[in-house]
């Protein structure tokens, strides 16, 4: 008995001194597992066309369906039209995009594709632009960006530059 009342009395002030407990605390910086996570998305927009040239703006509207890979890399094809002079102009095309959720509602992104112009005359395009999307429930947002849109040249129906304006909801699956 002697020899373990000693033994106790030299272990249990010893453990006193051990340190403090604690924990360490990683991982990413918002806290998110849907909204802004790899999966489908499909985009329905309004949107506000202005040509580079003197003629009128107009409005229209499309739909884009979104596929990310993983919180920050995914691409993006979409399908738009405006009525542009009295004829309707539609564009078909496809976008890497680049985001980054800055917490678990709002995440700022860029993009750049390529695609089709369809109006009088074809063309291809390329569009480079940014933009911003902000979580409104687990499965649902708002998005609202710009897009530089750059027509092959030498076209003669074909404006030369324009630039995209577009509002719309998010549905992420």
């Amino acid at each position: 008995m002697k020899k373990l009342l000693t033994l106790l009395l030299l272990v249990l002030p010893g453990a006193s001194f051990a340190g403090s407990y604690s924990m360490a605390t990683t991982g990413p910086s918002y806290v998110d597992g849907g909204y802004f996570s790899e999966g489908l998305s499909v985009k329905p927009y309004a949107m506000y066309l202005m040509p580079s040239d003197d003629s009128d703006n107009s409005m229209g509207g499309g739909i884009a369906v979104d596929y990310f890979f993983n919180n920050y890399v995914g691409l993006s094809g979409l399908a738009q039209w405006a009525d542009y002079k009295n004829s309707t102009l539609g564009n078909y095309a496809a976008d890497g995009v680049l985001r980054l959720p800055i917490n678990s509602i709002v995440s700022p992104y860029v993009f750049a594709g390529i695609g089709l112009h369809d109006g009088t005359e074809n063309a291809l395009i390329g569009r480079a632009g940014v933009g911003v999307d902000v979580k409104i429930t687990g499965n649902m947002g708002a998005f609202g960006d710009w897009t530089y849109t750059f027509p092959e040249s030498g076209k003669k129906d074909v404006v030369d530059t324009y630039q995209v304006l577009r509002v719309g909801m998010r549905f992420k699956f």
